[in-house]
């Protein structure tokens, strides 16, 4: 089974890098066989295909589709090419080309220079502005990092009468408009804004990098320090779409879906008055291109701007305005349930998502992503498992995988946490020479928040050992409460 595995992968990547069929001699060997030596139903093939290929739940209209087809003619092959040529294994190159770091990675083929990606993300960003309501009163800015920040508030926005600009991790600019204070802190704490003082906030692209309790945090102070009647605007991506193409922060920390935030703000007491979307990735069709117009594509760049302000959900980044009714006191322990949900998910993605290994041999013992395991052979010396580039918060954190029994004469590896950037290894504990299989882990603590840090299972030549490919990760996101993200697993119709 592991070199079809193999060799579904090598066939799918060829196809998304520009391939439109792939040799007719190649697909039996690969999926005829398999459908016939495993016995599959139908619906057992086409899941097997999206978890082997795509490492996730299919996509019900795609799934139907398959099934349909491979049930009228009863031949896997062709239903296997025309899975291969999807719009949606074409969203998911980085997954299958495999030993990248995921760091603002997006699909190869995605690639464009002269795109301009961010400056269109920019682009519909500044019109957004220009539509929205501005304030003649007060109106505080969270991450506001230097003077082009307030210019762009404006000059689009317009200037209120006084413009709070809470900024932490940047220092205070020499030449501030006369309307700015400046104050340095984080989004979690305005104990300088007076309650009930302020007429408008805004937080662009600000959310995402605030850990569970300090988006909480904002949240409340946010509903301490509005006027009633007040305004609270930010913008975000859309972590249903950023974790299935592929596209990794290394500083985001949470990633919303927009109806976390409809969820979120209605419970704290604001209405919804505008959600939108910015920059269409999945279509009527399937999942398109993530920064690449082509003449194949079914969009063009200016349809794309424009059908994503109707469809959040299906756009790369998505922008709230929110009015609060300055009566209701905020459920914080309904708050802490809403973002723990949310910060496990994201969570799970981003610290196992990331998973890669210079090993050779894949094995796959049951569906879906974490039931991939990595084994090496005897002789093979180097990372087994690691998960790179991680947003670490600052407190305790556990970290384990889960081995296969094996016997050594002396240990055969180790398990650390380390943080490339400061050259500091913040864990490490040495495998024993003798496992009776289960779970194995290493205990460290984060002085600060900090990114870029790595999960390492580093094995000697010794061999053979295997792993799942996947991490076990606790962390201290709550005021030094330990969540536990094992505690998510695959969905039932995953497996």
């Amino acid at each position: 089974m592991t070199n079809k595995i193999r060799r579904y992968k090598k066939l799918l990547a060829r196809v998304l890098q520009g391939s439109s069929t792939v040799e007719s001699q190649e697909v039996p060997a690969v999926a005829k066989q398999s459908y016939e030596a495993w016995a599959m139903s139908p619906e057992r093939f086409v899941n097997s295909l999206y978890h082997v290929l795509l490492g996730r739940a299919p996509d019900e209209p795609g799934f139907l589709a398959h099934v349909a087809d491979l049930k009228s003619t009863g031949d896997p092959t062709n239903t296997f090419q025309g899975f291969l040529g999807s719009p949606e294994c074409r969203a998911h190159l980085n997954l299958l080309l495999g030993g990248n770091d995921w760091i603002n990675e997006i699909a190869r083929e995605d690639i464009s220079s002269d795109f301009g990606f961010n400056e269109m993300l920019h682009q519909l960003r500044t019109d957004e502005l220009k539509r929205s309501e501005g304030t003649d009163g007060t109106m505080v800015s969270v991450g506001c990092s230097n003077r082009s920040y307030f210019d762009w508030i404006h000059s689009t926005l317009g200037e209120p009468q006084k413009h709070i600009g809470l900024e932490y991790y940047s220092p205070q600019p020499d030449d501030l408009p006369r309307n700015v204070i400046w104050i340095a802190n984080t989004a979690g704490n305005m104990s300088d804004v007076a309650t009930d003082s302020v007429d408008l906030i805004f937080g662009g692209q600000v959310v995402e990098h605030l850990w569970a309790d300090e988006l909480a945090s904002f949240l409340h102070e946010c509903c301490r320090v509005l006027k009633p009647g007040g305004r609270l605007m930010f913008d975000t991506p859309n972590e249903l779409v950023t974790t299935r193409v592929g596209w990794k922060h290394a500083e985001h920390t949470t990633e919303f879906r927009p109806e976390d935030a409809r969820v979120l703000l209605e419970t704290l007491g604001f209405s919804i008055e505008k959600l939108v979307g910015h920059w269409l990735v999945v279509g009527d069709d399937g999942w398109l291109r993530l920064n690449r117009i082509t003449d194949d594509e079914p969009y063009s760049r200016q349809q794309r701007m424009a059908l994503g302000l109707d469809r959040p959900e299906r756009s790369f980044s998505w922008w709230i305005e929110a009015r609060y009714d300055g009566t209701t006191k905020p459920d914080k322990e309904l708050t802490r349930q809403i973002v723990r949900d949310m910060w496990m998910r994201y969570g799970h993605y981003q610290l196992n998502r990331t998973t890669r290994t210079d090993a050779d041999l894949i094995s796959s013992r049951e569906e879906g992503l974490n039931g991939r395991f990595v084994r090496a052979s005897r002789g093979f010396s180097g990372y087994l498992l690691q998960s790179t580039s991680n947003a670490l918060p600052p407190g305790r954190i556990i970290v384990g995988v889960e081995l296969d029994p094996y016997e050594f004469s002396q240990s055969p590896g180790y398990l650390e946490i380390a943080h490339r950037p400061s050259n500091r290894v913040l864990a490490k504990k040495p495998l024993p020479a003798r496992f009776e299989g289960g779970r194995f882990f290493v205990e460290g603590d984060v002085p600060e928040t900090l990114f870029s840090a790595d999960f390492n299972l580093y094995v000697s030549p010794d061999g053979p050992i295997a792993t799942r490919m996947a991490f076990i990760v606790s962390a201290s996101v709550w005021n030094g409460e330990l969540w536990n993200l094992s505690e998510l697993v695959l969905p039932a119709d995953a497996v």
